[in-house]
């Protein structure tokens, strides 16, 4: 006897049965994590952004109030602004409370400090060290720079870190090398053009050297002054102190 099927069995399936589309649900996840990412990106920049911006108006505040107008403006050049980007999206999340006492420690190892973390915890004391090290790069220039591949070396020393430049015997034994030859020339050349270009390189060393002496009298200033809540480690004044004062007496024996 044959079986009729039951047409109304609950388990027959009237209409093809609906394929689950993975690849439409991996995409959907994948727009929503896509989505999440740039919430939270779109979050920390402004985040980083309100911080650079808090630091900039410190810096200002402090310049302007101690008359070192000047020397405020800089802080709005395009490569101190430079600066502060990248320094804040590389050094911004390796911020906590253990850095100060970090920076602190490196006083045995000072070519490890980072110009971007110091200035995370200590921003005026570190654009005033960063226009230290302008002045000395402008030295750099007017004594060394008298060939392409001097200029190709001081465009590299540009790159060290604070204390790697500063503590550099490279640099101080070409500043030596320099000035020697100069100082040779000063005092032997007979021709009255040649003398005319030593003298105005003479007087631009001269300049410079008041320029950093500027430098480091501000700086001197903020680390003295900024005695607060995160008093910044004189043991970076000391080292700077002294590497400006062996570089200044090199200039002063020629």
């Amino acid at each position: 006897m044959a079986l009729v099927a039951n047409t109304n069995s609950p388990t027959r399936r009237n209409s093809p049965p609906v394929r689950f589309n993975s690849t439409n649900s991996i995409t959907k996840s994948r727009s929503k994590s896509l989505q999440e990412r740039r919430t939270r990106a779109s979050k920390l920049e402004l985040q980083l952004r309100l911080r650079l911006e808090t630091a900039e108006k410190d810096i200002f505040d402090w310049y302007e109030e101690n008359k070192y107008t000047e020397d405020a403006g800089v802080i709005y050049s395009p490569e101190w602004q430079g600066r502060l980007i990248e320094w804040g999206k590389e050094f911004d999340s390796s911020i906590d409370s253990d850095t100060p006492n970090n920076i602190e420690l490196l006083r045995k190892d000072p070519e490890k400090l980072e110009l971007g973390l110091f200035f995370q915890v200590h921003p005026i004391a570190a654009f005033s060290l960063w226009n230290v090290l302008q002045a000395c790069y402008e030295l750099d220039r007017v004594i060394c720079g008298t060939t392409k591949e001097d200029r190709v070396k001081i465009m590299e020393w540009q790159k060290w870190r604070p204390f790697q430049y500063l503590l550099s015997q490279e640099v101080i034994s070409l500043w030596g090398e320099k000035l020697r030859v100069l100082s040779s020339g000063a005092k032997e050349c007979t021709d009255k053009f040649e003398k005319e270009k030593i003298a105005e390189r003479l007087q631009d060393i001269a300049q410079a050297v008041q320029a950093l002496e500027q430098a480091l009298s501000t700086f001197t200033s903020v680390v003295d002054g900024k005695r607060g809540r995160k008093p910044c480690p004189t043991w970076v004044l000391n080292r700077v102190q002294e590497s400006v004062t062996e570089r200044c007496r090199h200039i002063q024996e020629m």
